[in-house]
């Protein structure tokens, strides 16, 4: 699949220059409403073209990959928002989504807060779940298309970054986007580990001082 839509892309490129950024807008979109949509490797497709002399810039393609990615977000978040628990009777849903993440999904809200969403963008096939259970939790509004908005800068230009030095081989693309889940994954851990000494050790200074 994601050959697929890279070769649709490249034959457009050159001669489809409106169509090809509303193709890139879907793309990002599509990857908040469809999870299983490849828009990470599209995205640094679309990296590679900012090193091209042309109508790609990078400024024009981060907003317009931001742009998409935004009301991709909107959608799923409303769709939960009004549908609630009702989101489950859903077939499409219902095949990726259970009552699991859902459990899942409320411990990781009360333990991280307004960053669950923020986080979740750099895990591959999570941030689109959370998104939609912040809609079904009735999350603040506010909370979640700021937490979307930050999140969705900071990973945009890193993978567009990423884009550009790795050029459009498709090979490459994966294991860098395997290895860069991997390292992002890895901080994670590691902050959250950060902080949960830095809480215990707090704690117990406190409790010491009240001896």
């Amino acid at each position: 699949m994601e050959a697929l839509v890279l070769d649709f892309i490249n034959g457009f490129v050159e001669k489809n220059v409106i169509l090809v950024y509303i193709l890139f807008f879907v793309s990002n979109m599509l990857q908040l409403v469809f999870p299983p949509h490849p828009g990470d490797v599209v995205l640094v497709f679309q990296g590679y073209l900012t090193t091209l002399k042309g109508n790609f810039n990078f400024i024009p393609i981060l907003f317009n990959a931001i742009a998409g990615t935004f009301i991709g977000s909107l959608i799923v978040y409303k769709f939960g928002f009004h549908k609630g628990d009702t989101v489950f009777k859903y077939r499409l849903i219902k095949k990726y989504i259970d009552e699991k993440h859902k459990k899942k999904a409320e411990k990781v809200f009360e333990k991280y807060g307004l960053y669950a969403i923020f986080l979740s963008k750099f895990i591959p096939g999570v941030n689109a779940i959370l998104i939609l259970f912040a809609g079904i939790f009735k999350v603040r509004s506010g909370v979640v298309y700021l937490s979307v908005l930050a999140s969705s800068v900071v990973h945009h230009i890193l993978v567009l970054l990423l884009g550009r030095f790795l050029g459009n081989n498709m090979q490459n693309v994966k294991r860098a986007l395997s290895t860069y889940n991997g390292i992002v994954i890895a901080l994670l851990v590691l902050t959250a580990i950060g902080i949960m000494v830095y809480k215990l050790i707090t704690k117990r200074r406190l409790n010491q001082g009240k001896v």
